[in-house]
């Protein structure tokens, strides 16, 4: 990694993400490709045994499926489910863009705002993924109800949240956002607490 990829690693994650996109679509572009080949091939030997027994002609006999198609055209390929980040690092970019601001983010607005920083986070509902997330860091983030999350170890007069004494007063919501949290299975990277 040279110097000015290190001084701006974000740059460095938004080139790697978009040639990571370019790639993936050259792939499906050749993936169609080769399935057009494939049907073309397919026709054209079709062709060439009627026309050898009309006119007379010998030729090769009929081409048989080779190695040189290790996979079946009739398979498809099952699309690759997208790894989500590490939570940690999505946690500091939330909290990054809610020191930005000023104030708590909601949700939504919060999952609107990583996804243009090129934070993707991906699941059946990827918007309470992230909610699962950020629920699951309750150690560095918390959701003041009514108005978004907000950074546990700082204070937030407009809701009354003091992080020395939201155990008493207990204003920071401790439940998932909705009651729900992302099923284990659906997502490896919301069901540990630990990580």
């Amino acid at each position: 990694m040279d110097d000015v990829h290190a001084q701006n690693p974000a740059q460095l994650r938004d080139q790697l993400v978009e040639r990571l996109r370019v790639i993936e679509a050259q792939i499906e572009s050749l993936h169609k490709e080769r399935d057009a080949l494939r049907s073309d091939l397919t026709v054209t030997d079709q062709f060439l045994a009627v026309w050898r027994r009309t006119n007379n002609v010998q030729g090769p006999p009929a081409r048989t499926e080779t190695t040189i198609f290790p996979v079946r055209s009739d398979m498809p390929v099952p699309p690759r489910k997208p790894k989500n980040p590490p939570r940690d690092y999505v946690v500091t970019k939330a909290l990054e863009i809610i020191h930005e601001r000023g104030e708590p983010v909601p949700r939504s607005e919060l999952y609107e705002a990583l996804r243009t920083r090129g934070v993707e986070v991906f699941g059946k509902d990827p918007v309470m993924v992230l909610s699962t997330m950020l629920w699951r860091s309750d150690d560095r983030i918390v959701r003041l109800k009514d108005h978004g999350y907000w950074p546990k170890d700082e204070s937030y007069v407009p809701a009354s949240y003091y992080p020395d004494l939201d155990e008493v007063i207990g204003v920071a919501d401790s439940e998932p956002e909705d009651g729900q949290i992302e099923e284990p299975d659906d997502d490896a990277e919301v069901t540990s607490r630990e990580d």
